[in-house]
């Protein structure tokens, strides 16, 4: 099955002040998440610097990292685009993509402020995101302490119930992670029954059991769970006989998240 890169994150880097130099009025969101101070409430970001479409922000980089990079990193920016992922970095922290990448204009990275973005925003939808800018991962821009300002439009993300894909998979078990039904975004619901490990309830249905790969953040909901609670996930892709005792395995490390518990 085709796996969801995480979005990868690094702590911030501080503004280069010359001596004298007025301070930007959000250093102290900076300088606190360089220092690590407010790791739980971060002091508010603040107005944008910028404004500009996701698009066209990481044109800019591709055309010339330097100058961009001499523009853009350790300010405050609003970025707008359709939602292109939603999990956790390697070190379970929120993350969006902002953007598909196409072309000059990769995927934008979002190291969100909010411990479950999810609950504002879907793929599919679309956001503007503000927040600071430094380089991560290959020299590729991303932005932290990121807070949404807007959605805008309807998520078209298939729902589907535990239940029906455990009749597909019953159908061809092969052919399950072929079909383009299951290979993309997807809001599951179904019975809680049990954990397989940590971070990995188990779906219960009348015949095979089906395992949610959740991301690599701490949930104390998802952790709370209780047998015959009914649950609603989303989760990207789906495979069969992926994982030993387990029929069907639904989303990824970097991709499965507890949107509600029904009961």
């Amino acid at each position: 099955m085709t796996r969801m890169r995480a979005v990868g994150v690094m702590v911030l880097a501080l503004i280069v002040l010359g001596c004298g130099q007025k301070k930007h009025p959000d250093q102290s969101a900076i300088e606190g998440a360089k220092n690590g101070a407010g790791k739980d409430t971060p002091p508010p970001l603040g107005k944008a610097d910028f404004t500009l479409s996701r698009e066209a922000f990481a044109g800019e980089f591709q055309k010339d990292k330097d100058a961009a990079k001499a523009k853009y990193e350790g300010k405050i920016v609003a970025l707008e685009d359709v939602v292109f992922s939603i999990g956790t970095d390697g070190g379970g922290k929120p993350t969006i993509g902002l953007g598909k990448h196409k072309g000059e204009a990769p995927t934008v990275g979002c190291l969100m402020r909010a411990p479950k973005p999810w609950r504002q925003v879907l793929p599919g939808q679309r956001a503007k995101i503000r927040g600071i800018v430094k380089y991560g991962f290959a020299e590729a821009p991303e932005l932290n302490s990121c807070e949404i300002d807007e959605v805008k439009g309807q998520a078209a993300i298939a729902t589907l119930t535990a239940d029906e894909i455990a009749k597909e998979f019953a159908k061809d078990p092969q052919a399950i992670d072929k079909n383009d039904r299951f290979q993309k975004w997807m809001i599951v619901t179904g019975e809680f029954s049990e954990y397989k490990v940590t971070n990995r309830p188990v779906l219960r249905t009348a015949s095979h059991r089906i395992e949610v790969q959740m991301c690599n953040g701490f949930d104390e909901d998802l952790n709370k769970l209780k047998p015959g609670q009914k649950i609603k996930v989303l989760v990207w892709g789906c495979t069969g006989k992926s994982l030993p005792g387990t029929d069907v395995s639904l989303g990824s490390s970097a991709s499965g998240v507890l949107l509600e518990v029904l009961n």
